[in-house]
């Protein structure tokens, strides 16, 4: 688990106050931080799961939608940070997962920009409403921790939701690079 904390301690304050605890050890993500990683890890699962999933156009609708996905995460951090409330674990968990679900799929569509539009489909619902569930899972499993083996899985899962969150970050970024999309966008 110290492995674990080490990696993490790059992205999340790590405070022990703000994160869950099993016995006498503590997590090594805040509750925020975990939520988040726990909502990359769903939504990376439902896409690999539906591998034509990845094939996707955004409407403005569902766009706005998304994007009031992470409202929730902006608000309640920066309120926190400046210490005009004090949220619960439950509720920073919640807004790193609704944050955490929508991230990916920005990466996706970025990607995605450079495609002919007859090649893919609009999104719908379902790539919210399946990792929203997985995520209710999570949150379950992580406030009501019934042993130190789900404890440690709890960290391999956000640990994995960080790795492929910014693995897909890099490979957006040379993609964007690359010339080939360089000159379809031009």
């Amino acid at each position: 688990m110290k492995i674990i904390h080490a990696i993490f301690s790059i992205c999340c304050h790590q405070h022990s106050g703000r994160s869950p605890h099993y016995s006498d050890e503590i997590f090594p993500l805040c509750y925020r931080c975990a939520g988040l990683y726990f909502g990359i890890f769903s939504s990376y699962l439902f896409l690999f799961l539906k591998r034509k999933a990845t094939h996707f156009l955004l409407d403005r609708k569902t766009g706005l939608l998304l994007v009031l996905f992470t409202i929730p995460l902006c608000i309640d951090g920066l309120a926190n940070f400046t210490g005009f409330w004090s949220t619960s674990g439950g509720i920073r968990c919640v807004t790193g997962i609704l944050c955490g679900i929508v991230l990916p799929l920005f990466l996706v569509l970025i990607r995605n920009s450079s495609l002919n539009s007859h090649l893919l489909h609009k999104i719908n619902y379902i790539y919210i409403i399946v990792p929203l569930t997985l995520c209710s899972c999570f949150i379950f499993l992580f406030i009501f921790t019934p042993s130190y083996f789900v404890f440690h899985s709890m960290a391999i899962i956000a640990v994995t939701g960080m790795i492929l969150f910014f693995l897909n970050m890099i490979i957006t970024l040379f993609y964007l690079k690359s010339p080939v999309f360089s000159e379809q966008k031009y």
